[in-house]
């Protein structure tokens, strides 16, 4: 669901769910258990964006600047290592915590 939010963005994603549902209401019965997964899954979506769900990485709680004292170099490693903590924090494998993501950050630097 994170990555799925991430991609379409929280607006389109929203309305997805939406238009998914009456869609669904329209064939199946209100109660169906269809329509209460789609209710669901509409509500754990609302729930994360009101958390503040992470979801690109301007929302990281690092930036390129943060890499870049850690010694990373100005190059496309510094977007890919930026991307990669992205994905990390949205299937959950991490939190958006700038100490976490700086260490993790650290061991994907290649010595020179």
């Amino acid at each position: 669901l994170r990555l799925w939010l991430s991609f379409l963005g929280p607006e389109t994603a929203k309305k997805l769910l939406l238009l998914q549902r009456a869609d669904l209401s329209a064939r199946a019965p209100e109660n169906s258990p269809h329509v209460r997964q789609l209710d669901a899954l509409y509500g754990e979506a609302v729930r994360l964006l009101e958390e503040g769900l992470c979801l690109s990485v301007r929302d990281l709680a690092v930036h390129g600047e943060d890499l870049l004292a850690i010694g990373f170099k100005e190059d496309k490693r510094l977007g890919l290592a930026l991307e990669k903590l992205l994905r990390r924090v949205l299937l959950g494998e991490m939190d958006n915590r700038r100490a976490a993501l700086l260490k993790a950050a650290k061991d994907m630097l290649i010595p020179e």
